[in-house]
């Protein structure tokens, strides 16, 4: 809708504002970056949040549990990058058949254990694989 729209102008504004009058104390609009506690606001931030409110609101109709942040160990799974990293991969189907979870793990950043394909294949389609 018109909302995300708005939302990544917003973020191209203050990416720009950011990046085009950092250090100068007298940049226009320094005042409300300053105000901005919260993390750097980037256009793939914005499509990441985007990705994850439409992948959350796909598992509801379906009637399955919201996973709040699937975790391997401590450390959380990045589900839109498991999603780019598995159409990289040609898809859920090459990737199975092929055992390309080991280059998957690799650009995710995650600890690779002798079940993390396991794990991941299960996030994978319990949260992604209808998307």
């Amino acid at each position: 809708g018109g909302g995300s729209t708005k939302t990544t102008t917003t973020a191209n504004a203050l990416v720009n504002e950011t990046n085009g009058k950092k250090g100068s104390s007298r940049a226009r609009g320094s005042s409300a970056i300053s105000k901005h506690a919260g993390p750097k606001i980037t256009t793939a931030y914005v499509m990441q949040t985007a990705f994850l409110k439409r992948i959350a609101n796909l598992i509801k109709r379906q009637g399955k549990e919201v996973v709040r942040q699937p975790m391997v160990g401590n450390k959380p799974i990045d589900l839109y990058k498991l999603y780019k990293e598995v159409v990289k991969q040609g898809g859920i189907n090459n990737v199975v058949e092929d055992s390309r979870w080991r280059r998957i793990i690799s650009n995710l950043g995650i600890p690779s254990t002798i079940n993390m394909s396991e794990i991941l294949l299960y996030h994978y389609m319990h949260c992604l694989y209808t998307y």
